[in-house]
């Protein structure tokens, strides 16, 4: 069993779950239903399959919905079905316990245009106007080929044409404003996205590409506030993310770094619940993690920065950013007088390392062999093992001659061990350190 980690909702912290990879309790599913599609939308292109979290209680209801993946114009169709689905109870030790687990929607009708030639698209809208003169769908869908080719000018003739025969219709106003912004029309742009929130005042998208224009004008505090106010009439995951990167951007450009930082931590916390069932081939969850951790320590704020540093460990425990964060963890841990916790996950790291070697040793797998012998070096160089920390560095280059980093670990150690010539030869092969850095360490060497 899991527990939502640090930054979640707080009622969700007090709940133990279980999670379950999307797709592998599907099949428990008592009760089924599918999003009924919104008629502003019906025949628009793409449509595309949509992941959607569901916390389901101990007699089987799903009482919370979170679309994570997937169009954003089907977000609440989405989000409304899966909250109508029944699940049989999962049991452990014959007592029901609460699930967290995810639902793919797929709506049966996939872009057209996914896997035929780029030559072929116009083609293909042309003949769904041809079908239907009238269709305000159809134009809109001639525009959306000629503004994903990038061709905005045709994009803005098409879009236009749909507004005159559907002039409340929001998509068709988001439409013209994006071609109108690829053209770099920005206040045009902007007259768009601000007419399609009139028309659709929950329209993620045009809350977003109005600050995106208001940026370009330089009017980076009203763009802050349409970033906030995308924030929160956002329903999918992933358009949260979208939202509180810009958020985290415009606070930064106003220098008001901890709410840039606070910012960036919600996209940490969304990348987390869209790899908990989603598998991490959907987000970087554990880069989004050590990220916010070295910028919450880069201000000071320490157990912040654990929490994340624990988060990137947990969530990929042999990803590169994990195998860093157990060595700035270590070093924290130390500095707090916790001795015995640094060392856990030094030897950790050490083991991990050791287990990884043996593989790709019988692979031949160079590139990964140096990786292994370098983060093996490193947990033992911060315990204190120097010598088998520099045969694991040299052998980590090796392995990988182009690689500066253990270069530059290595000059660090032989500094630290006295041999300042040696240093000042890997800290040059490392390419990562100036000529002033160099001519300090020859300094302090000759002077001791």
């Amino acid at each position: 069993m899991l527990a939502y980690p640090a930054n979640m909702e707080s009622e969700r912290e007090k709940v133990q779950v279980v999670y379950i990879k999307s797709g592998e309790y599907q099949s428990a599913a008592a009760k089924k239903t599918d999003p009924e599609i919104p008629p502003s939308i019906d025949g628009v292109w793409p449509m595309i399959r949509t992941l959607v979290e569901v916390t389901i209680d101990e007699e089987g209801n799903v009482v919370d919905a979170l679309p994570l993946i997937g169009s954003s114009l089907l977000a609440k169709a989405t989000q409304t079905a899966a909250l109508q689905w029944k699940f049989r109870p999962y049991r452990i030790s014959g007592k029901p316990v609460r699930v967290i687990t995810g639902i793919w929607f797929s709506l049966g009708f996939p872009d057209p245009l996914e896997g035929q030639p780029r030559s072929s698209w116009i083609d293909i809208a042309q003949k769904q106007l041809e079908n239907n003169p009238q269709s305000a769908v159809a134009l809109y869908n001639i525009g959306y080929v000629y503004e994903r080719g990038n061709n905005y000018q045709k994009a803005d003739e098409w879009f236009k044409k749909a507004i005159s025969k559907a002039p409340s219709w929001a998509l068709a106003h988001q439409g013209l404003g994006e071609a109108y912004y690829g053209m770099r029309q920005y206040n045009e742009a902007l007259e768009c996205f601000q007419r399609a929130i009139q028309l659709q005042p929950d329209y993620f998208s045009a809350y977003l590409h109005s600050g995106w224009c208001l940026v370009r004008l330089r009017r980076e505090a009203e763009a802050l506030q349409f970033f906030l106010k995308a924030s929160e009439v956002a329903i999918k995951a992933k358009d949260k993310m979208a939202a509180y990167q810009n958020i985290s951007s415009s606070y930064r450009d106003l220098g008001k770094l901890e709410e840039s930082v606070d910012a960036d931590s919600k996209i940490a916390d969304y990348a987390w619940r869209i790899h908990q069932i989603g598998g991490e081939e959907l987000t970087y969850v554990s880069e989004e993690a050590i990220s916010v951790a070295l910028k919450y320590e880069k201000l000071g704020k320490t157990e912040k920065a654990i929490a994340y540093y624990r988060r990137a460990i947990e969530a990929k425990p042999e990803r590169e950013a994990a195998l860093r964060a157990r060595l700035i963890l270590a070093a924290l841990h130390k500095k707090q007088g916790r001795q015995t916790e640094a060392e856990g996950l030094l030897n950790e790291l050490v083991a991990l390392s050791d287990a990884a070697l043996k593989d790709h040793q019988a692979a031949k797998d160079d590139y990964n062999i140096s990786n292994c012998y370098f983060w093996r070096g490193c947990a033992r160089e911060a315990l204190g093992q120097n010598q088998a920390a520099l045969e694991d560095l040299k052998n980590a280059i090796k392995h990988n001659r182009s690689w500066g980093e253990p270069h530059l670990h290595l000059g660090y150690l032989y500094q630290k061990l006295g041999d300042v010539k040696s240093a000042v030869k890997e800290f040059r092969l490392s390419q990562m350190v100036d000529d002033d850095f160099i001519r300090q360490v020859e300094s302090q060497g000759k002077s001791n």
